[in-house]
């Protein structure tokens, strides 16, 4: 009976650990999996922000010269007018 037991206790126990192993190997691939994720969303989002601030860059040269040009126009328009 007693061999019985401690046969038991060793496979319970070896079940155990193995359940624990393969679940802590399972994390973390999972948690490289996401490293992964983020880094390339990281990337990602670093990238449009780039393109959006170069964007935003050219509109407001664009707004900019419009500004002059209407300045310019207003000069003109007001010279005209003595």
């Amino acid at each position: 009976m007693e061999k019985w037991f401690n046969k038991v206790m060793v496979s319970f126990t070896s079940a155990v650990f193995l359940m624990a192993l393969t679940g802590w190997i399972q994390v973390n691939s999972r948690i490289a999996v996401l490293e992964v994720q983020v880094q390339n969303d990281k990337d990602l989002y670093q990238r449009n922000s780039e393109k959006a601030d170069k964007q935003m860059n050219e509109l407001m040269n664009k707004v900019n010269d419009i500004q002059v040009k209407v300045t310019e126009l207003a000069v003109k328009v007001q010279e005209d007018k003595k």
